[in-house]
């Protein structure tokens, strides 16, 4: 991986230039770029610059991605490129949203600082509410994206904010809430289904049941826990 360093007023025409040297290598080598922001999330401040990663596979950008993490720096993904044949050139791209920025600062400091605990309730749920009474619609995008850039490296973090997400009213929630349970419910990572299955399990209702019904987790003590949830929901749910 070559990691070209670049701040928020670097132009395009760097980064065009840095594609045409590599164009000419040969034989081309699948190269692609991705373009990032950092913030601190122990304080959530706004991104302190952007980082042109150049790389050559899928591998040398997942170490990128986890590099990344375990210097306890979150990533705002602003864009990625990806061409087997040749660089592709940057293209204009928006400035990530200062109140996301320290949303998701909030959120992921307070879930680092303090686990979640059954029957107790975290700090993060304050903040969380608080963002909804403001703005629904704006607080699910956040809470979505703030998963999408988290699940790759790490998904426990994810899983405490599917829990946390799980414990909001289901009236507050509904269809977005579902989705969020279904895609969570598909990860790979055994912590973010069972996330999952506790926040249906809250929920409850006909649609909960339904998903619980179709799915089969290959975790034996997690399939055990999703089946006796469908017999508890079966119970209450006409």
């Amino acid at each position: 991986m070559i990691e070209v360093s670049e701040d928020t007023s670097a132009s395009a025409e760097t980064q065009t230039g840095s594609a045409e040297t590599l164009a000419r290598h040969e034989p081309k080598p699948p190269i692609g770029l991705l373009l990032i922001e950092s913030a601190s999330e122990e304080h959530g401040t706004e991104p302190s610059g952007t980082q042109a990663l150049l790389f050559s596979s899928s591998e040398d950008l997942a170490d990128a991605i986890q590099n990344t993490a375990d210097e306890d720096l979150s990533m705002y993904v602003r864009q990625m490129y990806w061409d087997n044949a040749q660089f592709t050139p940057p293209l204009p791209m928006a400035e990530p949203d200062p109140e996301y920025i320290r949303f998701r600062g909030k959120v992921v400091a307070a879930l680092l600082d303090e686990p979640i605990d059954d029957g107790v309730t975290h700090p993060v749920e304050g903040v969380i509410d608080e963002a909804l009474r403001a703005d629904s619609s704006k607080c699910q995008d956040w809470l979505s994206q703030v998963l999408v850039e988290h699940y790759p490296t790490r998904p426990s973090l994810c899983a405490s904010i599917v829990r946390c997400i799980g414990r909001i009213d289901y009236d507050r929630v509904r269809g977005w809430g579902m989705r969020v349970a279904d895609d969570a419910l598909r990860n790979e990572d055994v912590e973010v289904r069972d996330a999952a299955v506790r926040a249906l399990e809250d929920w409850g209702g006909s649609e909960a049941l339904d998903m619980l019904r179709r799915h089969e987790d290959a975790v034996a003590w997690l399939n055990e826990y999703v089946q006796q949830v469908i017999v508890d929901l079966s119970g209450t749910t006409s």
